[in-house]
């Protein structure tokens, strides 16, 4: 038998690493504020993007998976596509000021101007969508009520939407031109469940 002998200051330093990849900070001493707000305002610059990943919905035993192709032309201005395991297209979204344009897999199309209502209509999900977009960047949308992790990033966020209630986690970043931005987060709302993997991060 072979035994292996593992020093006590070994074993702090790993307690010590499991503790730091576990912690989670409330944005209010100087020090988090700061380096949250210094973050917070890189984020904010980035006004053209593209994201490409995959989206599994939860509910019961109902399961949706899609890939999906997320694009900001500008703040206000974005496109959300989702698609089959076949490419074809299961949604197409279109949000630009006061117009929403939604076409489904038949290809029939509608005009809106609250997106939330005409996906909850034609999918039956309902989901904050123009918070998602905020969420998927890293930054916690109309939510006050957030954690940071030990380096001042997002780690969970608890946001309500009339009687909804929606708590977003945060689970892995990767680094893209020098910026920490999600590539791994899941949505809950009551028995719903919103996995989210960003597989690649275009910034422009």
């Amino acid at each position: 038998m072979i035994i292996y002998k593992v020093s006590l200051l070994c074993l702090i330093s790993i307690a010590m690493l499991i503790m730091n990849a576990c912690t989670t900070i409330k944005p209010t001493n100087s020090i988090a504020t700061g380096q949250w707000q210094m973050h917070k305002k890189s984020l904010q610059k980035i006004s053209t993007y593209q994201i490409r990943g995959s989206l599994s919905y939860l509910f019961h035993k109902k399961k949706i998976y899609v890939r999906f192709l997320l694009q900001q032309f500008s703040p206000q201005h974005y496109r959300m596509l989702l698609t089959n395991q076949f490419g074809r297209t299961e949604l197409d979204i279109k949000i630009q000021p006061n117009i929403v344009k939604l076409t489904d897999h038949k290809g029939n199309h509608y005009l809106g101007d609250n997106p939330e209502e005409m996906i909850h209509k034609l999918t039956g999900i309902e989901i904050p969508i123009k918070n998602l977009f905020q969420w998927m960047l890293g930054l916690p949308g109309e939510s006050k009520d957030f954690t940071l992790d030990n380096r001042y990033y997002l780690r969970n966020l608890t946001y309500q939407n009339s009687n909804l209630i929606w708590i977003v986690d945060y689970q892995d970043y990767r680094n893209e031109r020098g910026m920490l931005l999600p590539i791994k987060l899941e949505l809950k709302q009551g028995d719903q469940y919103i996995k989210i993997k960003i597989d690649r991060w275009t910034l422009k």
